[in-house]
């Protein structure tokens, strides 16, 4: 996952090889949001990794490798990667991309 602060916060979604295109991208207007998404995907265990993320945060960009479940990546991967946030269990605020 790669975030980046524009008119809200763009995140995009990679192979984990991260040589292939977005496999989908969504919007959010609160970074609270970007938390609950890293929380989900079990990329914020440790204290290092929450440091990591809150100066990357502060930075305005920055990227973490997500651990998501089978049905999470199905759903990334899914029939024409519909770009809807709620889909992965979170609220979209912003848009979509």
């Amino acid at each position: 996952m790669l975030f980046t602060l524009h008119k809200g916060w763009e995140v995009s979604f990679l192979e984990g090889d991260l040589m292939v295109s977005p496999l989908k991208r969504l919007i959010f207007a609160d970074p609270e949001e970007l938390r609950d998404l890293a929380r989900l995907g079990q990329a914020l265990t440790t204290s290092e990794a929450r440091i990591l993320f809150d100066d990357s945060i502060g930075r305005g960009n920055g990227g973490l490798y997500l651990q998501l479940t089978t049905e999470q990546y199905s759903k990334l991967r899914g029939p024409g990667c519909e770009r809807d946030g709620g889909e992965l269990g979170l609220r979209r605020r912003y848009g979509e991309k």
